[in-house]
């Protein structure tokens, strides 16, 4: 029996076909590492602990979209307001989301308590500086996201650039 040439067309369309499955196959198993992978991430990785200062309108606003970010390890552990109504509805949106959280009158308690790694500003504007200043000059290091703008002059944002550069 004669062996058919490369391009025959039998032998185009088992090559296809053997190709394809080793495709699929090598998806497979990109897929199979992508989640080994993910899972391996998530058993390290401890979960990133988020404190909202000012949970206003937009405070809430973050502290529901932190919540649709839940399954990549993230938490709202803490607030600051020193509004009371603010203060209850956004205890009570936290508590929807079985997020015990506590509740600060100030930033500084927030700060001080230790709690969050991550601290997000939305405050009214004319407070960003101040509060951002204090986070940087914080003991304990933290990674902050500020509700634009950054600061409400810009020889403020100059200072704040001067002084993390």
């Amino acid at each position: 029996m004669a062996l058919a040439p490369y391009d025959s067309p039998l032998n185009q369309t088992t090559t296809k076909a053997t190709h394809a499955r080793k495709i699929q196959d090598v998806r497979v198993i990109q897929w199979t590492l992508r989640l080994r992978i993910r899972k391996e991430i998530m058993e390290a990785k401890d979960t990133v602990k988020y404190g909202i200062v000012g949970v206003g309108m937009m405070g809430r606003e973050h502290l529901i979209n932190l919540h649709h970010l839940r399954s990549e390890g993230v938490a709202v552990v803490c607030i600051a307001d020193p509004h009371l109504p603010s203060q209850q509805l956004a205890q009570e949106l936290a508590h929807s989301f079985n997020w015990p959280i506590k509740v600060y009158s100030g930033h500084q308690e927030l700060l001080d308590s230790g709690l969050c790694d991550v601290v997000v500003v939305s405050t009214p504007n004319m407070t960003h500086f101040q509060i951002l200043m204090d986070i940087i000059n914080h003991p304990k290091p933290h990674h902050v996201l500020v509700e634009k703008p950054l600061c409400t002059t810009v020889v403020d944002c100059q200072k704040v650039y001067h002084y993390l550069y």
